[in-house]
């Protein structure tokens, strides 16, 4: 019998983290199209079904990339100006003051979320005294609420990460004591897998949350090995768990050191998760210090 898992309580307690699924809407107003076009009547005492039925209005499909484009903002408004500092993100700062921080943990949020959607999470995390909690907000708002990195099509990944990419950079610029470890949920791990992909050298470790293989480009051999923690749910029905087990070898071939946790559940970031995910931090602080 499958066990259910507890999602995380985030935003004061008020639901579970996960990313939001659009897409409905369109295809209740399609549907609301078709069915206008028929006459549906109900009597005490129905006639016979006449012999000569009308055929059938034929339903059209929508495909992935047409429904992003549909339902995501123009083009224009996912640029940014070069010149803005942490790229123009804002962000959430909890924990340590960053000038009087050790570490930055730096979590991405998915797509469709609110910017605060993962601070929830400072309540559960056991990080040090010295560790500071950024939870950076998408810059692009949706039409029908929350933010996202880059469209649901990832025609614009690359764009999201480069914006991602400078967060991070302009972060250990204006802090350079601090050890990055970068992370994310959803759309926000696909951003930290991209991160890790490239070699960013101001990272010290990754937390990749219920993530895609959704690389810009296959892992090179790792001058370095990376701790990454990769967590997915074995019947998520938005982001596939067989993409998570691609990551996964794909980032041990390159020489990382993967902990993966594979769960019984959904879209989502159970509490067994957040256990082994401390167990994870815990043994970076471990590493640290020796």
């Amino acid at each position: 019998m499958l066990r259910h898992e507890r999602c995380l309580p985030l935003n004061l307690g008020s639901r579970p983290v996960r990313e939001k699924r659009s897409g409905h809407r369109l295809h209740a107003r399609l549907g609301g199209l078709l069915m206008s076009g028929l006459l549906v009547c109900c009597r005490a005492n129905p006639e016979p079904i006449p012999e000569i039925q009308p055929p059938p209005l034929p339903v059209p499909s929508v495909d992935e990339r047409s429904l992003s484009i549909l339902l995501d903002p123009p083009a224009e408004a996912w640029d940014f100006d070069a010149s803005l500092p942490r790229a123009g993100l804002m962000s959430v700062e909890l924990g340590c003051p960053l000038a009087q921080a050790n570490t930055a943990l730096i979590l991405f949020h998915g797509y469709g979320a609110e910017g605060d959607d993962l601070v929830g999470l400072s309540r559960v995390l056991d990080v040090a005294e010295d560790t500071a909690l950024v939870f950076p907000a998408a810059p692009v708002a949706l039409s029908r609420g929350g933010r996202a990195w880059f469209r649901r099509d990832r025609s614009n990944l690359e764009a999201g990460v480069r914006r991602a990419q400078r967060f991070v950079e302009d972060l250990k610029s204006e802090y350079r004591q601090l050890n990055v470890v970068v992370g994310g949920f959803s759309q926000g791990a696909m951003l930290t897998a991209n991160l890790v992909q490239q070699g960013e050298p101001s990272l010290a470790a990754a937390v990749l949350l219920s993530p895609a293989d959704a690389l810009l480009a296959a892992p090179q051999s790792a001058s370095r090995s990376l701790p990454i923690f990769i967590s997915h749910g074995t019947v998520d029905p938005v982001l596939p768990f067989a993409g998570a087990e691609r990551l996964r070898d794909a980032f041990d071939r390159a020489g990382h050191a993967v902990t993966w946790v594979p769960f019984v559940g959904r879209h989502q970031i159970p509490l067994s998760v957040i256990e082994q995910l401390n167990g994870f931090l815990d043994e970076l602080r471990r590493a640290e210090s020796r």
